[in-house]
């Protein structure tokens, strides 16, 4: 699961919506990305809705065709 399965559907080019929380912190690290293994590739996404909670973002992102 994780990177590697986003990374396939990106891919595939099945990813139609996106949900992405942004905390507020910063972490250090060599952690994986969004994806991994998939080619390089550019799907451009719409953002949808917007919510903020005590600093958090929760945001829906739809895929812009």
């Amino acid at each position: 699961g994780g990177a590697a399965l986003n990374g396939l559907l990106a891919a595939a080019d099945v990813i139609d919506e996106l949900n992405l929380s942004l905390s507020p912190q910063i972490n250090g690290g060599a952690g994986p990305r969004l994806t991994s293994g998939a080619p390089a590739l550019s799907h451009r996404m719409q953002l949808a809705h917007v919510l903020e909670d005590d600093g958090f973002l929760f945001t829906r992102y739809l895929r812009a065709r």
